[in-house]
């Protein structure tokens, strides 16, 4: 697979699963979980939805939202615009939606709900553009969805340095997933 061996190349790591997201998928897990928060760093401005067929020459400030900085509840109407939202309305924030991404990946992963309820489960699946199918990502949720399920009320990942700036870093999911496979025994 193309995507596979061009992430493995990227990383230095061979790389057998992926999954990707982008703002309409980001949609789709807002409508399958109605409490999903994120702290924005400053008012974020998007069409809204309901008038994408005008054309943006026909387009006045009353076919926008504006979402105020702070801790917004992201929606099926909202979260597509925070998520592709800038400062800079010319370049995209991508530390903002990797943030962003963080944070509602560790929500879904605290909640239950997709541990047990297979039809929130495939809706799920169905956000992401990803090489597992349906059953590997079933058979796998034990170990996603174990966030959920732990006894302890906050797990810490293990982090790996992030070199896009100086007090950057990203999960290290491999180790976090071995961690939870010695875990469970």
């Amino acid at each position: 697979d193309y995507a596979v061996k061009k992430l493995s190349a990227l990383i230095g790591h061979d790389v057998t699963s992926y999954a990707v997201i982008d703002a309409s998928g980001i949609a789709k897990i807002a409508s399958l979980k109605a409490d999903i928060t994120v702290d924005i760093p400053y008012d974020a401005k998007f069409l809204n939805p309901d008038f994408s067929i005008i054309p943006e020459s026909q387009r006045s400030e009353e076919h926008y939202i504006t979402v105020k900085a702070g801790k917004v509840t992201l929606s099926e109407i909202n979260a597509a615009g925070i998520f592709e939202s800038s400062r800079n309305s010319e370049k995209t924030d991508y530390s903002f939606q990797q943030s962003m991404s963080l944070s509602i990946l560790k929500q879904i992963c605290s909640d239950t709900k997709f541990t047990t309820d297979l039809v929130a489960q495939k809706k799920l699946h169905s956000a992401f553009d990803t090489n597992l199918d349906y059953n590997d990502f079933s058979e796998l949720s034990r170990l996603i969805f174990s966030y959920a399920t732990a006894k302890q009320n906050v797990i810490s990942y293990p982090t790996s340095k992030d070199y896009s700036s100086a007090d950057s870093v990203v999960p290290d999911w491999d180790k976090g997933i071995g961690m939870i496979e010695e875990a469970c025994g």
